[in-house]
Formats: structure tokens, sequence, C-alpha cells
């Protein structure tokens, strides 16, 4: 359902805040154990992992290659020596956003302000001027599609979400949402997201709320990242059930820091704690792009599985034009829909010149 109301709305620049405190070793393969934090006495290596597989533990130092080809990964040290090869249908499989279910060896958590860095046929992951991983990823990968859109999920993904596929030029996204009351149960696991994808669904940016991560049941935050079936993740945060959220995708040119020509920045923020945690890439570019907002959930067997409502509020979006306004579309997924027994519907808002999108559950 829609209510529409307009009026006129001051524009909110981004904040600039880079962590001054990040973590040394936030490098995971996920859950095939806990980081190493400190360099290892008498190596000359500071350690991002230990890898867990097969029973046998693995040093994985910065400076690491990691190869995917034909359904294994392997992975080398800075000196080209291979550490191990894994399978990757013997590992563990995890639920990340936009997604699904993927390997492990996948799925890579790094620093708060980490720079993701695509050449051909490469990618690089450059922390403190230092590439500190370079994955080759030779698997032939597989376009997910739901109707005539690709990277969105069937169900047991996108529950609802408002969306707009035919965006011309984006450089800046930027929403506010609050926590939402949690699931009553601790089975479910849920994504709360703006998001910017390029329109053949290719790849995707987001900043991220999630429930339930890796079995906890708590809220955290992070900036997620993702393409060509490897998947990033920023340093997360915990927060908590009605803290302010605040998600910002920002197109960058020469950008100094990096002393690179474009990139955006993926900068998840907890308003009300003053923490944020940070990606940046140069995986697309700000033309031809689709936007959404979205709720995901994975293990919804009934309502009891799903959040509160969400209201994505301060919603903007801007070109090299100025500010702009996406034709929002809703979709509530109809599966979903009955799986809960009704109450899912998604509100979109235009008041004095600010657009708000509130995601309805039954609870």
């Amino acid at each position: 359902m829609y209510t529409i109301l307009r009026k006129t709305s001051m524009v909110m620049p981004m904040r600039w805040k880079l962590l001054s405190v990040l973590l040394l070793s936030l490098l995971i393969l996920s859950s095939f154990g806990s980081a190493a934090a400190n360099e290892k006495k008498g190596q000359q290596y500071k350690v991002l992992k230990i890898l867990e597989y097969k029973g046998n533990r693995y040093s994985i130092p910065y400076g690491t290659y990691i190869i995917h080809e034909n359904g294994r990964t392997l992975i080398y040290n800075k000196a080209h020596k291979l550490i191990v090869s894994v399978d990757d249908y013997n590992v563990q499989r995890i639920h990340i956003p936009t997604r699904g279910e993927v390997p492990v060896t996948h799925v890579y958590q790094v620093p708060s302000g980490a720079h993701i860095r695509h050449k051909t046929g490469t990618i690089e992951v450059i922390y403190n001027g230092e590439t500190i991983l370079t994955i080759i990823n030779k698997n032939k990968q597989k376009t997910l599609k739901n109707g005539n859109q690709v990277l969105v999920p069937d169900f047991n993904g996108w529950i609802e979400q408002a969306n707009d596929w035919s965006v011309s030029e984006i450089t800046y996204f930027s929403a506010y949402w609050d926590v939402p009351s949690s699931p009553s149960t601790t089975s479910s696991v849920i994504f709360l997201f703006p998001a910017i994808e390029p329109s053949d669904g290719s790849a995707i940016i987001q900043p991220v709320l999630e429930w339930n991560r890796r079995g906890a049941p708590k809220w955290t935050i992070a900036s997620w990242y993702g393409s060509n079936g490897d998947y990033f993740y920023s340093t997360p945060i915990d927060v908590t059930v009605g803290d302010t959220i605040h998600g910002i995708m920002d197109w960058h040119e020469n950008l100094a820091m990096w002393s690179i020509e474009t990139m955006w920045s993926i900068e998840t923020c907890d308003e009300t704690t003053s923490k944020c945690t940070t990606l940046y890439t140069d995986i697309f570019g700000p033309f031809g792009d689709a936007v959404f907002v979205a709720l995901e959930g994975y293990y919804i067997t009934d309502k009891k599985d799903l959040p509160g409502d969400t209201y994505f509020y301060r919603i903007q979006t801007y070109n090299s034009n100025g500010e702009f306004y996406p034709d929002w579309k809703p979709v509530v997924d109809q599966t979903a829909q009955q799986v809960v027994g009704g109450g899912l519907d998604v509100e979109i808002h235009y008041y004095y010149g600010e657009t708000g999108i509130r995601l309805l559950t039954p609870n």
C-alpha cells in the first residue's frame, strides 16, 4: 500500500568517519576457528587466520593468495607455497545477505576501512597500504534469478522489499532505520538493509543489520560487498534494539587517500553509540544501477521468526545533478506471506521531500 505526502527537506551531508583503532587480524574465512591477533614469535609476518580443516591447523599470513577452481579453494602464502587445499563441498555453509547459503571458503571478514580492489581476473584486499589478500576465482558462476531480475533469492530469501531497477545514475544513497524488536525465537537469520546493484545483478553493496549472526541471538551491523562468488564484510559491531542505524553508500571521484580515480564507500554506523564500520570497493560505477530496501530471512517458519516493523527514513539519493527520487515499487513475497499467516506489507511515504519505506511484519 502507498501513502503519499510531500514537503522539502534539508540535505544531510555524509559524515566522513574512519575508525582510528582497527583490529590487526580480521580477515576471516568464517567459522574455521578464531583469528590470531598478534604475530607469532619467530615469524616475520602477521597471522590473519588459524585455519582448521580435517583436524589440522594452518597459519594463514598477510599476503595470502587464494585460488578458487573446480569447486576447491587453494590457499598459498606470500612465498607462493601451498598452505592447504580445501574442498568447498565439504566445509560449513553459512547464510549471507542477498546470496543466501554459501561455503565459508568464499566469505571473508576484512578490517574496517579495507579497500577491495578489482584487477583483471583478481580481487585484492588493501589495508593500511598493504595487500593483505589476493583472490583469483576461476569457478564458473551461476546467476540467481527472481522473475526477470537477478541476484535476488527466492523465499528463504528476500521476504519484502521496495526497489527501482531502472536508476540511470546514482552517486549517493543514505538511509536511517532503528533496530526493530527481535524475533521471539533464535532459529531464524534476518538481514535488513538498503542496497545498490548494477542493473544486471552481477554485484551488490549494502550496509547490513543482521540478527542471529553465526547462531548468536543478537543484532550486529557490518558493511557488505559481493561479486563473482566472493563476499566481503567489514568488522561487525554489536547493536541494541532501538539503536539508530545509518547506512551510506557514496561514490567518490579522485579519492586522494587511495590515490585512485573512483570507488564506492559503504559505511554502516550506530548513531546511538557513534560506532561505524566501513568498506571501499571499485566493483561497479554509478550508471545503470538498481536500488533496494529489503527484509531478508532464513529458516522462517511462522511470524515468531520475524522481527518487528522496520521503518527506513530520511532516505536520500543523489546523482551528478543533485537529489532525485527513485520510482520505488513495493514487493511482498507471497510464499512468505502464506508461511507467516499474513501481515506482511510495504508502505512508501513521501513527506515534505523526504522518502520513508516501512516494512511491516505481523509482530
